[in-house]
Parts: C-alpha cells; sequence; structure tokens
C-alpha cells in the first residue's frame, strides 16, 4: 500500500523536494496514480512527462493518473518527481501535510508504490524558504539555481 511520503528534513512553507525510485519494466500499460502537496514535476528515465496537481483539499485529496508507458523501456526504469510545498495558504491552496504518494500500475497489477524504499531528498537547486509572495492570489514565487542542478532526474545525483 502507497504512503505519503516526505524527506527526512522537516517540511516548512516554500519547501522543494526530490524523489527517486527505480523499478523494473518488461512489457504492458504502465500507470502512474500520482498526488502531492502542492504541485509536483514528473520525469520518467530523464524525459519529462506531466507536472502541477490539481488543487484540491487535505481532507479531500485526489491523484492524476498519467499513461507512463512511451517513456519506458525494456529493464531497469527510473520514476523521478519533484515536489514543491507551498505550506501558507492562498487564494488557490489551503495548506495540507508536505508529501508525496504514488502507485505504479502495469496492466492491473500494482508493481510499485512510494513508501520508505523510495529516495529522497531536499532539492538543492531550488531555494526554498524565499516565501516572496506574487500576489495573495498567485501564492509564492519560486527561486532556481541553475549552477546547482545535478541531473538528478536521470539518476546522477550526488
Amino acid at each position: 500500500m502507497a504512503q505519503w511520503i516526505w524527506t527526512t528534513a522537516p517540511a516548512t512553507a516554500d519547501s522543494y523536494a526530490q524523489f527517486l525510485q527505480p523499478f523494473a519494466y518488461s512489457e504492458g500499460q504502465v500507470s502512474l496514480h500520482i498526488s502531492a502537496d502542492s504541485d509536483y514535476t514528473l520525469w520518467v528515465n530523464g524525459q519529462f512527462v506531466s507536472s502541477n496537481q490539481y488543487r484540491d483539499f487535505p481532507y479531500y485529496k485526489i491523484y492524476d493518473k498519467i499513461d507512463i508507458t512511451p517513456f519506458l523501456h525494456s529493464g531497469e526504469n527510473l520514476l523521478a518527481v519533484e515536489v514543491w510545498y507551498y505550506g501558507d495558504g492562498n487564494a488557490s491552496y489551503y495548506p495540507g501535510q508536505a508529501g508525496l504518494w504514488y502507485e505504479v500500475w502495469q496492466d492491473q497489477t500494482l508493481i510499485h508504490t512510494s513508501g520508505q524504499d523510495t529516495l529522497s531528498r531536499l532539492s538543492p537547486d531550488y531555494v526554498g524558504g524565499k516565501k516572496q509572495s506574487i500576489t495573495p492570489q498567485l501564492g509564492y514565487a519560486f527561486h532556481y539555481d541553475a549552477t546547482k542542478a545535478d541531473g538528478w532526474q536521470n539518476g546522477e545525483g550526488k
């Protein structure tokens, strides 16, 4: 059963976390069910797949269902997710618990879930905690330092 996960570091408003999960694939249709608080960006084998969580409430979480089959190859594959946790409410976000939840389905079989074996860390390239508000409706701007990007989406991170 999938678990709601975060890094070992405490979550603070305007935090960014990165999650990696290798998994094996041979054939068939594969879909990812994914939910985050607040936004996520998804890569499979280093290729951008999807981003942005549909706005929901902590007491009524929804998930996106994404066909990731076109991004897979036979053998070992890598699921990479970055989560931006807002933490402070605005006109389009109601604060919840920082985290990520996912299930990987091959045809009708659950083959992997978020849990203790999912690798995680705070993002070194997105600068958290700046909390620069654009407007009360839009929430925070993000701060990115490209000099600290390390290719983690491809499994090359430190």
